[in-house]
């Protein structure tokens, strides 16, 4: 007859290490930065992208109090060449909020004007692309983002799907 508090893996026991486990990583957060200071920023190479939350993309770093979301500020350039034609989904929802300059966004064919001080809102499954109307100044963004989450619940599709409609 087995021992009922030999340790299985399942039951009680493994569950107590589940939450022990929580309960570190809930005191490793608590010790973790509150402010975030520019200087930690990690800046994308060729994209101008400066990272909040993260080096590399969808996990947001250790020594960051947040796992479920994304942070970064964007660089929104204007449209080039090609790049009209382009557009791209993912199933996880975006806000930007626009901190400078004047543009557009193009979900799923249509077009919506922005400027300073907006929120855009990027729907789950939309084809979408980003532009600034100011050919010689990109506009730039704060973006906040739950593709970790989404992760984790292995909503993966996050690529480039279509073109976007000239509009």
């Amino acid at each position: 007859m087995r021992d009922p508090q030999e340790d299985t893996g399942k039951g009680f026991l493994a569950a107590r290490r589940g939450w022990v486990a929580q309960m570190e990583d809930l005191e490793r957060i608590r010790k973790l930065p509150r402010v975030i200071k520019p200087q930690r920023f990690t800046v994308e190479p060729n994209s101008g992208i400066q990272q909040i939350t993260h080096k590399r993309v969808p996990f947001p770093d250790e020594d960051v109090p947040i796992s479920t979301f994304l942070a970064w500020i964007a660089l929104i350039r204007p449209p080039r060449g090609d790049e009209q034609e382009r557009g791209h989904g993912h199933q996880n929802e975006a806000v930007f909020y626009i901190l400078e300059g004047e543009g557009y966004e193009l979900h799923d064919g249509k077009r919506y004007p922005w400027q300073a001080g907006d929120a855009v809102i990027v729907h789950a499954g939309c084809v979408h692309a980003h532009f600034s109307a100011d050919p010689d100044r990109p506009a730039r963004a704060l973006v906040i983002n739950p593709k970790p989450l989404y992760m984790h619940m292995n909503l993966k599709e996050q690529r480039y799907r279509s073109a976007v409609p000239r509009v």
